[in-house]
């Protein structure tokens, strides 16, 4: 079975994936692109896998959108943590569930 992965941004430059080949009980990496993942290539992968995962991120936070509103209407920026502005719900609580604190990339 071939297995397809895509972090998908609003740039290629942004954009990852990662192709897997799982047989006899294990699994191999047979693809990866760290970024700078365009359409053509992502069709190119989709095409031979049996399966494929996309991890979109749709809507912007509540934190950010509320930002801009109050930039347009009174042209100041409100106060707010950078985390707030550029992350959504389910990027928190992935932080606080899942990953140690003080470090943004390791699992607990």
């Amino acid at each position: 079975m071939i297995t397809v992965g895509i972090d998908l941004a609003a740039q290629p430059e942004r954009t990852a994936a990662c192709r897997i080949e799982w047989r006899d009980g294990s699994a191999e990496v047979t693809a990866l692109d760290p970024r700078g993942v365009t359409d053509d290539r992502i069709l190119e992968l989709v095409a031979g896998a049996d399966k494929a995962g996309f991890d979109v991120p749709l809507g912007w936070p509540d934190a950010f959108v509320a930002a801009v509103t109050a930039h347009h209407g009174a042209g100041s920026w409100p106060e707010a943590a950078s985390s707030q502005l550029r992350l959504r719900a389910t990027d928190h609580h992935v932080h606080q569930s899942y990953l140690r604190v003080g470090d943004g990339n390791t699992p607990r």
